[in-house]
This record gives C-alpha cells, structure tokens and sequence, in this order.
C-alpha cells in the first residue's frame, strides 16, 4: 500500500513537470529541498552539482531567480547565519501546494548531496 502512493507520487511529478522544460525542474528540485531543510548557498550548490552537475554560478543565478519570485527567503539566525528556506509561493508553484507531493527518492537524493557535503569538511 505506501509502495503504490509512492510509486503515484512518482507519477504525479513526473506529469506535473511535462512539457516544463530542464530549467523548471531544477528550479522545483531547489524548492524541494529547501521546503524540507534549510540550507545556506553552498549546500545548495553543493546539491545541485552532486545531482545536476550545476556549477555554483549557475546554481546560485537559481537561487536570486527563486528569491525575486518570492518562491525562496534568506533568513538569518544568530548561531546559524544566513540560510534559504522555500516560502508558501514556492511550495504552491512549484510543489502543487504541499510538500507531501514530493516522492521520498527526491528528497533523500537532495538531502544526501548536503549531508555528504558537511561530512566531507
């Protein structure tokens, strides 16, 4: 029973992202995982080149791109710094509303690419 709602939740954003193009995709990857873990620029980066092989210009012109759209914020907080979170715009564009509609596999692929990144320094 969950194997199947994932396997439709695979399903789902795969239609959902048909016909969007490469760039949207990458755009609704950066949402995703910044809906599930705040992250600063470099985790973000360091994601998207594990995942996309993005180098971190392009990765970050992503970042400005979702901030002037209101879909990513930059927080700060005094023991952590500066740090991306996905806003409600974001998860409505991009992730249909809700961060349930993100299959499992995504999300543990992104939070992979950051993880190993702070375990290698």
């Amino acid at each position: 029973m969950e194997r199947e709602r994932e396997e439709d939740k695979v399903v789902a954003w795969k239609i959902r992202g048909k016909g969007r193009g490469l760039r949207w995709h990458i755009l609704r990857e950066i949402v995703a995982l910044l809906s599930r873990q705040a992250s600063t620029t470099t985790q973000v980066q360091a994601a998207m080149l594990h995942k996309r092989g993005l180098s971190n210009p392009t990765t970050y012109s992503m970042i400005r791109e979702l901030e002037s759209s209101m879909a990513i914020a930059q927080e700060y907080e005094k023991d952590v710094g500066w740090f991306w979170t996905a806003r409600m715009t974001g998860v409505s564009v991009y992730l249909d509303g809700s961060t349930k509609n993100i299959p499992a596999g995504v999300v543990q692929e992104l939070l992979f690419s950051v993880n190993v990144n702070e375990e290698e320094e």
